[in-house]
């Protein structure tokens, strides 16, 4: 399947962000300061369950499931826990239509939030929260590692990402990939034109082609909560 039919598929499924699904329907019943609290378990850990298992004491730190995109770092789960639950959701609304890289200067600062955990931050609080950063092509550069490779896969390169320190070779590669995204338009709450959006398609888009995901693999692995009793109050809140 290429690019265009795999993003569409995504897109139609919701399979592109489940639990950005669950957050939102979870508006319905949380207040903000609830879910923002979620979201921070979600920065601390990326594994759904886990994390609300862990905010209902269910299990404790040594029980955690992290996702992979937080395994090289769970060491630094205890310093995350003491600065990030700290923050008040008021100090993250003022980055509302800033630069990205003005939030990303200040996010960095805590230990262990890098650009995967930066963008994913921003990516969650435009989609769920209405914080909208401004984002242009050039920020790509400033995702993290697999969207790069996705899009030089997508433009028959080798997954080389040095290759982007020729910014013209870039520009051509992200105004295609934008051009090509932008056929799928807007299904439910998702929209091609968002940049935050072609970085997801093309870090799943990678995963696909390298046999490592498969459309619906997310979606399943969220809807698995439903078996799980304890976590009963959230089952009527997922995708």
């Amino acid at each position: 399947m290429e690019f265009i039919d795999f993003s569409k598929k995504i897109f139609e499924t919701n399979d592109i962000d489940p639990d950005y699904i669950f957050f939102i329907n979870c508006k319905k019943d949380l207040s903000e300061d609830e879910l923002f609290q979620m979201l921070k378990y979600k920065l601390l850990i990326y594994n759904l369950s886990s994390e609300l298992l862990y905010k209902e004491k269910i299990i404790d730190y040594k029980n955690i499931k992290f996702g992979n995109e937080r395994q090289k770092s769970k060491n630094y789960f205890p310093e995350w826990e003491r600065i990030l639950l700290n923050i008040d959701f008021k100090r993250l609304k003022k980055f509302h239509n800033v630069d990205y890289r003005i939030f990303k200067k200040e996010f960095s600062k805590i230990k262990g939030m890098g650009n995967w955990a930066c963008w994913k931050c921003a990516d969650i609080l435009d989609k769920v929260f209405e914080i909208k950063m401004k984002f242009d092509n050039s920020i790509f550069l400033e995702a993290y590692e697999y969207p790069l490779k996705g899009l030089l896969m997508l433009n028959n390169y080798p997954e080389e990402i040095k290759i982007y320190n020729d910014k013209n070779i870039f520009k051509k590669h992200i105004s295609f990939a934008r051009e090509i995204s932008s056929q799928i338009g807007k299904i439910g709450i998702w929209d091609s034109n968002n940049i935050l959006e072609l970085e997801t398609l093309l870090c799943k888009y990678h995963s696909y082609k390298h046999n490592k995901y498969k459309i619906g693999n997310d979606l399943n692995h969220v809807r698995k909560i439903k078996e799980d009793k304890r976590l009963y109050k959230y089952h009527k809140y997922l995708p």
